[in-house]
């Protein structure tokens, strides 16, 4: 299942480079989950600053965030190493490559909305806080309670989405 994530986010990627080179570059970007991690590595990928990026519980470290999904259903670390090693070869990637703290290679003047719940455990506000650490410009808006999936759906974060976009 893990394995499935990644490979949906090695595709999200492409299909959002194929996306941008199809139509154009796009003024704002809006991702969610594994879609913002795809969309900020796209972006890095071919260079482009769009005027928003909008993030809404965007995933920040894809390893850890499986690792700590399979220590919850208790799989054995050993055979956890096996997995990630296997995604490795099979993939000519690292794993470590899925983090947005080195993805995210904008300068200071990026504009980049973050929603997120500050109770998330699909995305958990400890890996949010380092990537607010690295990139400080950062807007960040606490949507506590909402939900991980539930936030997309959430009026609160259509109205700040809708903002942004009203903007450009």
């Amino acid at each position: 299942m893990e394995e499935l994530k990644e490979n949906y986010l090695i595709l999200y990627i492409e299909a959002v480079q194929t996306i941008i080179n199809t139509y154009g570059l796009p003024a704002i970007v809006i991702g969610h989950s594994l879609g913002a991690m795809a969309n900020i590595a796209a972006l890095a990928k071919i260079r482009h600053t769009p005027n928003w990026i909008i993030s809404l519980t965007p995933l920040i470290d894809l390893k850890a965030n499986f690792a700590a999904s399979m220590d919850f259903v208790a799989v054995p670390k050993d055979v956890q190493e096996h997995f990630f090693l296997n995604f490795e070869e099979k993939f000519n990637m690292k794993t470590a490559y899925f983090h947005l703290n080195s993805l995210y290679d904008f300068d200071n003047s990026q504009q980049h909305l973050v929603l997120y719940d500050h109770q998330d455990k699909i995305a958990p506000y400890t890996y949010l806080q380092s990537f607010f650490k690295v990139h400080p410009p950062t807007e960040a808006i606490d949507l506590n309670g909402v939900g991980h999936e539930r936030i997309l759906k959430s009026p609160e974060a259509i109205s700040c989405v809708l903002e942004k976009i009203y903007l450009t």
